[in-house]
């Protein structure tokens, strides 16, 4: 019986759990893709030394990081934009010319 080593032992069996935790928080979607996303897809991970489920998942999360704060700009300028306008304010330059 091979006797248990601190060490790498515990450094192996610290990864294994960390990485078992890790995909156990995760869920799991499939997406299609054309011939040309999926070329595109692992040119872009091997140019970036990540896997595609580590490449799809950045590129996602920066996506709807973008998506976000686009809706929210959106909903400001419908909810500022006739007051705004009541204002004189049409452009960049009209708003500096009042507040500045």
């Amino acid at each position: 019986m091979e006797r248990f080593v601190p060490g790498d032992d515990c450094i192996r069996m610290a990864h294994v759990f960390t990485r078992y935790a890790q995909r156990a928080e995760m869920r799991q979607l499939t997406v299609r893709l054309t011939e040309r996303e999926e070329r595109d897809l692992l040119l872009a991970c091997e140019q970036s030394g990540k896997t595609k489920s580590a490449l799809v998942r950045e590129l996602l999360s920066q996506s709807l990081r973008r998506y976000r704060l686009r809706q929210a700009l959106q909903m400001a300028h419908a909810e500022l934009g006739p007051a705004a306008q009541q204002a004189g304010w049409l452009t960049e330059d009209d708003v500096l010319r009042d507040v500045s």
